[in-house]
């Protein structure tokens, strides 16, 4: 019968600075990781922002798009009283048919539009297509601001030396 007993160890004295230099490049690399995720953060707010107004965009047409359609309307109505009463040509009356037919299209091709843009605004924020939702407007005034004449150089520098893509 025989028992061994053993014990080893080992203790880096030193490497020619190389856990220095790794440390150092884990830290780099980390502070580049957190750039980049600032620099994701400020991509998914630029598009949210950008899909939001696309959204309000479409809204906004929509709501010309009915106001034409409806003075294309009226204008049928009153030609076709003018053709009844032997004032104007068919020919007037069927033009306007086709401009108003014109107007319904655009109407809802403008409203599809804005089903595009709201489905693409849930993609974005990550939201399920199957949740309804409305999008109202903002007051801009609240979030817009004047910066001084005479600051905008500092701004200028300020703003670039603050860019994560940049970094």
């Amino acid at each position: 019968t025989s028992m061994n007993v053993g014990l080893s160890s080992s203790i880096n004295l030193f490497n020619g600075f190389g856990d220095i230099a790794a440390l150092k490049n884990s830290e780099l690399l980390l502070q580049a990781e957190f750039e980049s995720l600032s620099q994701s953060e400020q991509t998914l707010i630029f598009e949210t922002v950008s899909q939001f107004m696309q959204v309000l965009t479409d809204q906004e047409l929509i709501h010309v798009k009915e106001i034409n359609l409806e003075e294309n309307n009226e204008l049928l109505e009153r030609i076709e009283t003018f053709y009844e009463a032997g004032k104007v040509p068919i020919s007037d009356q069927y033009q306007q048919q086709a401009e108003t037919k014109q107007a319904e299209l655009d109407l809802l091709e403008a409203e599809h539009s804005l089903g595009v843009s709201k489905l693409v605004l849930m993609q974005t924020m990550g939201m399920m297509p199957t949740v309804d939702y409305q999008v109202s407007s903002l007051d801009f005034e609240i979030l817009s601001f004047m910066a001084p004449d005479d600051d905008t150089t500092h701004l200028t520098v300020l703003s670039l030396a603050n860019r994560s893509d940049i970094k």
